[in-house]
């Protein structure tokens, strides 16, 4: 074995010529021990503990960002999954929304046309029941008609006659007008004394009266030809309400009522009529 050492070094001389610095010396074979050997052995032992644990260390750094890494993918995954299923549902969510827009769509079409056609049976109905009501009307004009013309007007002398008033003229439908005001008479019965004035209804009412009563307050403006004779109010109905005859007897006006076949007064023979 070779060394190369500093002049300091107590040297054998050598016939060769030397390094001004160093000197090639040969030194005897050492001898190694068994202790020298199981030194070397624990060194090399340990080496490889420290290499093992360099591997375990960067295993464990390994595995530690595979799990990191498969952890991360796996959040990722089921981010993409929620995103994914949160948009299925808000597009099935879209689609019930849209079906059941549609459904309140139909439901109000066919609502509106259910109601349209209600409408129309009403009107129907209403139609039938108007034109049962003019034919009733219709009837009860011609009752009224028939009463006028069957009962009151041909009994009028005969009834006004038993009451000590003969009637020499008797009218129908009598109409007078001046400027905007106007009346129209149903019967009107006239002598040389007096002049009657006869409101003929199918159903006599209170208002009718009164209606009758304002007639008779304008009758001298009107019938200046009569302005002389004693003017009596009379009304006649073939249905006399509650009160009515109370009221037009208190008025001193003549009622005329239906009796069978025919109409007579409703008045005691204690009344005295009212002169207007």
């Amino acid at each position: 074995m070779l060394f190369a050492c500093k002049p300091e070094y107590k040297l054998k001389k050598s016939r060769k010529a030397i390094h001004p610095d160093y000197v090639i010396i040969k030194v005897k074979e050492a001898t190694m021990t068994f202790e020298d050997v199981m030194k070397g052995f624990e060194e090399i032992r340990k080496e490889f503990v420290e290499i093992k644990e360099t591997f375990r260390e960067a295993n464990r750094r390994i595995e530690q960002e595979a799990k990191e890494r498969q952890e991360r993918d796996a959040k990722e995954e089921k981010e993409k999954q929620e995103k994914e299923a949160r948009e299925a549902k808000e597009r099935q969510e879209e689609k019930e929304k849209k079906a059941r827009e549609a459904k309140e769509r139909q439901e109000k079409e066919a609502k509106k046309e259910k109601e349209a056609k209600a409408y129309e049976a009403r009107m129907q109905r209403s139609e039938r029941i108007a034109e049962r009501a003019n034919m009733a009307v219709s009837n009860l004009s011609d009752k009224w008609g028939e009463f006028v013309e069957g009962m009151v007007w041909p009994a009028v002398v005969r009834l006004f006659k038993r009451r000590g008033i003969k009637v020499d003229h008797i009218s129908r439908y009598v109409e007078r007008k001046s400027g905007n005001c106007g009346i129209e008479i149903d019967i009107l019965a006239v002598n040389g004394e007096y002049v009657i004035a006869i409101e003929v209804k199918s159903t006599l009412l209170i208002k009718d009266i009164k209606d009758h009563i304002q007639r008779l307050k304008k009758f001298r403006l009107l019938f200046k030809e009569y302005e002389n004779r004693k003017l009596i109010g009379a009304v006649a109905g073939i249905v006399i309400k509650e009160g009515s005859y109370k009221f037009a007897y208190d008025n001193g006006m003549f009622v005329i009522g239906q009796s069978g076949d025919s109409v007579k007064f409703l008045n005691d023979k204690e009344f005295v009529p009212r002169y207007y």
